[in-house]
């Protein structure tokens, strides 16, 4: 009697352990079917949807304001694809937080190529590493589709410094009276440039930051702040005389500008060579990436709009979304070790 009411206590046990497999196995394979009939609906869905773009896209740009030096160029481009697929792409401006709150919108963003980022170095591979908490993953939330070129920055000097010499005079006013310059700040890549000229010269700034370029260039106008950065055409930056081209961010002259110095010949090791680029939220379909990459090229391509960019310090640089991809990688890479270097942090 023992031995029989064990064998079936012990076949009781194997009963639900059976019953217990078998329920998760289907749990498993029910599972597996809707993952299998979710990926072959999603084609279908967007095939039923039409041709990519069907509707408005957003373009999300992580500042208050867009550079004097990009925003003809951003325009042009955008105007252009939406005259080639009948659909508007639309700048949204989402400023806050040095970037951060821009850069968080696209990358949660759904990711079907109808919300994209225009975007550069500073809060792209920067931002991330010198300002704790931000919301998002540079390295793995954005997919590249395109960057639109490479450029060079000019330090900018107001009315205050209007008896200086040379930005080298400015280097040693802040080195010789610490806390006595004022350097506006846009983002946290203009935040690494000065601590990098402090470094290299010794001079101390007293940094200000501002949430977007052209509320930058108005305290700088007004003679709130000394110095500050900026990109575009020269003959536009400095008209009327009221501010003054005093370098550009570069190890050497560059052959658009060969007049101006470069930040380098007062600062010895000093280089910031930025880019700027559209993303898309990490997932987003790759037929659309290639899509857009394929006609912004063609867009870039056209003489007009090469001597646009050229004409704001902006060189096309041509190359695939997966080569944009290691350059933001790598960026984040080096990046990482500046502010490292430099003890840099960004609240």
């Amino acid at each position: 009697m023992e031995h029989t009411s064990g064998s079936s206590r012990v076949g009781h046990i194997c009963n639900g352990s059976g019953t217990a497999a078998m329920r998760r196995g289907l749990l498993w394979f029910a599972a597996a079917m809707v993952a299998t009939a979710l990926a072959l609906h999603a084609p279908r869905a967007r095939a039923q949807e039409g041709p990519y773009p069907s509707r408005t896209v957003n373009v999300i740009t992580p500042y208050a304001s867009i550079s004097s030096g990009t925003e003809p160029i951003i325009r042009t481009l955008l105007q252009a694809l939406s005259d080639k697929y009948g659909q508007q792409f639309v700048i949204e401006t989402r400023g806050g937080a040095n970037g951060a709150i821009g850069m968080a919108a696209a990358a949660h963003a759904k990711p079907d190529g109808y919300t994209l980022l225009f975007t550069n170095i500073s809060p792209t591979t920067v931002l991330p590493v010198v300002q704790k908490n931000v919301s998002f993953d540079a390295a793995k939330d954005f997919a590249p589709i395109f960057m639109i070129g490479r450029g060079e920055s000019f330090i900018m000097a107001g009315p205050s410094m209007k008896a200086v010499k040379d930005i080298g005079e400015i280097f040693r006013m802040a080195k010789e009276k610490p806390g006595t310059v004022t350097y506006s700040v846009v983002g946290a890549a203009q935040r690494l440039n000065a601590a990098m000229l402090e470094s290299l010269t010794g001079a101390k700034f007293l940094i200000v930051p501002y949430p977007g370029t052209s509320q930058a260039a108005t305290a700088l106008l007004g003679g709130f702040v000394d110095l500050a950065v900026d990109t575009g055409d020269v003959k536009v930056l400095s008209k009327g005389g009221a501010v003054r081209v005093m370098a550009t961010n570069n190890a050497t002259r560059t052959k658009a500008n060969p007049d101006i110095p470069a930040s380098a010949e007062y600062a010895p090791g000093f280089e910031s060579r930025a880019w700027h680029g559209i993303l898309g939220p990490a997932g987003m379909p790759r037929d659309r990436i290639e899509q857009l990459h394929r006609d912004l090229t063609a867009i870039v391509a056209q003489p007009k709009t090469r001597d646009l960019m050229l004409r704001y310090g902006l060189e096309p640089a041509p190359m695939s979304p997966d080569e944009f991809g290691a350059v933001i990688q790598k960026d984040l890479r080096n990046n990482a070790n500046l502010v490292k270097q430099f003890n840099i942090v960004v609240d």
